[in-house]
């Protein structure tokens, strides 16, 4: 799904609606996503079906999706459709990043710095996040996990709103 969102939907969407908007919208569609997660969780226990494995018994058809009750499977299906659509904000980041450059000769060192903070976000967030998760299914943690990502993907989105287009007359002129 991610590669027909990519191909087909970010260049109509990029000529109609320009790279800023489609990346505050992708950010806002993760804040969805991570909203979305507590509410199939809940939706997933307050499901009256016992499945077979859950009493240790050996389903018959093999423990298939089809013992997942219906608004659990919806639920999983809207967050993967959402995920599908979360793709256009790496398109619309990296446009940014190239039209964030001053000039041609510091297109390099604009690409490297975004690369090397990614990197850094993506060190230190794997671990902070999976200790917050050990906290959070832990003692006490009650969901702590879910308002620090609602609480990360909010900033990110207002963060958001400080991105320009990039309108820079040297982009106009290479090629």
């Amino acid at each position: 799904m991610s590669t027909f969102v990519m191909m087909i939907l970010f260049p109509w969407l990029h000529r109609r609606f320009g790279t800023s908007m489609i990346y505050r919208c992708a950010i806002g569609l993760d804040l969805l996503f991570v909203m979305l997660y507590p509410v199939v969780h809940a939706l997933a226990v307050s499901t009256p079906v016992h499945l077979p494995h859950d009493q240790g018994e050996i389903p018959l058809n093999n423990g298939m999706w089809s013992d997942v009750a219906f608004p659990v499977l919806l639920g999983i299906g809207i967050m993967l459709i959402i995920k599908g659509f979360n793709v256009l904000a790496l398109g619309a980041s990296m446009i940014l990043v190239t039209a964030s450059a001053p000039s041609p000769r510091s297109l390099g060192a604009v690409n490297s710095l975004a690369q090397m903070t990614a990197g850094l976000a993506r060190s230190i967030g794997s671990p902070l996040y999976t200790n917050i998760f050990a906290i959070s299914i832990g003692g006490g943690g009650h969901g702590l996990i879910w308002i620090f990502m609602s609480a990360m993907t909010l900033l990110s989105l207002l963060a958001s709103f400080r991105a320009r287009e990039g309108h820079q007359e040297w982009r106009h002129s290479i090629g």
